[in-house]
């Protein structure tokens, strides 16, 4: 059997001008364009023992790739441009965990992020990420600090801004 872990895909998903964009587990990314039968490679990422864990795309068009160990990877598919968004625990707000499950940008733009030790939010365009860790009382937050998933009902969540 051709292949190895490094080119096993990790994540595919839909580009804003109707291609589609994939990550293989050690780095590379990938593009095919819109009536394209090829892919061609619009970045390899440095990721040493790193792997892919999600992604997701905000409304500009750019790559939000979460990573295990290293944090939030940001890519502009059309130039290449990397930007990386690590957990640093002195800075605060900051993304909770560099283990980075899930990531998803809801109807309203925000970015979350799923990580070992709580959920992250921001705006992809702000620089700083507020953190719901959960707490010593867990009738209030979140029960479990390691979210792998993030549901696509999230209503509840935003009742504050309703009111």
């Amino acid at each position: 059997m051709e292949g190895s872990r490094g080119s096993r895909i990790a994540w595919i998903i839909d580009l804003a001008d109707g291609g589609i964009a994939f990550g293989k587990v050690m780095g590379e990314i990938m593009r095919v364009a819109p009536g394209a039968a090829v892919a061609v490679p619009i970045a390899q990422l440095n990721t040493g023992r790193l792997t892919f864990d999600g992604v997701a795309r905000s409304a500009d068009g750019q790559l939000w790739i979460g990573t295990d160990g290293g944090g939030l990877i940001v890519l502009d598919p059309v130039s290449g441009k990397v930007r990386e968004i690590r957990h640093d625990p002195s800075k605060a707000p900051g993304l909770p965990d560099g283990r980075v499950w899930s990531v998803m940008v809801d109807r309203s733009g925000l970015l979350w992020v799923g990580t070992t030790v709580g959920i992250g939010v921001t705006d992809p365009g702000a620089d700083a990420v507020l953190s719901l860790l959960p707490g010593q009382d867990r009738s209030r937050g979140l029960k479990h600090a390691s979210v792998g998933a993030i549901p696509v009902s999230y209503t509840h969540l935003r009742a504050h801004e309703t009111r």
